[in-house]
């Protein structure tokens, strides 16, 4: 299995509701990082690059989440 395999069965067999809070805790963390000013290139260039990460996370913690559901995992 590949890294993010194995991160997503991670996420899967995480408690329901550390996944929701996980995912709740990333999309406003995702929210205030759109908002955060850059006052250089080099720092818009890190927030860009915590931007898509936490992007990435999200869509997977959606997907575990849609996981869990469809096997009936609470």
């Amino acid at each position: 299995m590949n890294a993010a395999g194995d991160e997503m069965a991670q996420y899967i067999r995480m408690p329901f509701k550390a996944l929701e809070r996980e995912l709740k805790n990333s999309e406003t963390s995702l929210q205030i990082l759109q908002k955060t000013p850059a006052y250089s290139e080099s720092s818009r260039k890190i927030i860009d690059t915590e931007i898509t990460r936490l992007k990435e996370k999200i869509v997977k913690l959606r997907a575990a989440r849609e996981e869990r559901v469809r096997l009936h995992v609470h």
